[in-house]
């Protein structure tokens, strides 16, 4: 969901407490899943959405930069699996949690700046 459509539902909801919607208002763009206002009432959803993205940036090249070759090749892997939109299913597993949770947050670091 974008910050946009969010956005759009926040003044979705105002403007129907005044018995009018953003359908009254031609220019104006509408939001695509009118039942997500969930997401406004939802603050760990909100939370996710509203990441620092040059922080989040910033932290993935670091630690890209430090991958071993293992390492690097699994997020070839499955970002390579992710964007050719395969069905397939990758289990991190090993020693320790750091290695992984290391990993895993590079895959999504990954994964969001490659949209």
């Amino acid at each position: 969901m974008t910050l946009q459509n969010l956005v759009l539902l926040e003044i979705e909801q105002l403007l129907q407490a005044n018995q009018r919607s953003l359908t009254d208002y031609p220019s104006m763009p509408y939001p695509e899943d009118a039942n997500c206002r969930t997401y406004l009432d939802n603050s760990l959803i909100l939370a996710e959405l509203n990441y620092n993205n040059q922080e989040l940036r910033s932290e993935f090249e670091h630690l890209c930069s430090q991958m071993t070759d293992e390492q690097a090749s699994i997020y070839n892997q499955i970002v390579e699996a992710v964007n050719k939109d395969e069905d397939d299913m990758f289990f991190l597993y090993g020693y320790g949690v750091n290695p992984k949770l290391y990993l895993s947050n590079a895959i999504s670091g990954g994964l969001i700046h490659n949209k």
